[in-house]
């Protein structure tokens, strides 16, 4: 017998909930302080060896300047999430969801055999 539209429902809610997951993951396996630590330092040892006005409006340096100012956006979020006692909450929410999930699916597997 094929897969039941109860199945597939159930698969591609498991998926977008270890997407989320994979991300809460994501954020909370960062180390922020220390990137942002890392990025300054770059940015700075950029700054010194480009010191004319010329060098510091090529192509070349405004474009290694805006990816740090980027990354270091993105880290200054990841530190904000951190902080942030509801993406635990979350977290564990959608773990409970998936394991439940993944109950349901193995119940219907074994009632299809």
């Amino acid at each position: 017998m094929g897969i039941t539209i109860k199945e597939k429902v159930i698969n591609e809610t498991i998926k977008r909930i270890n997407k989320r997951l994979t991300f809460i993951n994501e954020i909370f396996n960062a180390s922020p302080g220390s990137r942002i630590c890392e990025i300054r330092i770059e940015a700075q040892k950029l700054l010194e060896t480009h010191t004319t006005l010329k060098e510091r409006t090529s192509k070349e340096f405004t474009d290694k300047i805006e990816a740090l100012a980027k990354d270091e956006k993105k880290q200054f979020s990841f530190l904000t999430k951190q902080r942030n006692p509801k993406i635990i909450d979350e977290q564990v929410n959608l773990e409970i969801e998936l394991s439940d999930l993944n109950r349901e699916l193995y119940y219907i597997k074994r009632n299809l055999k």
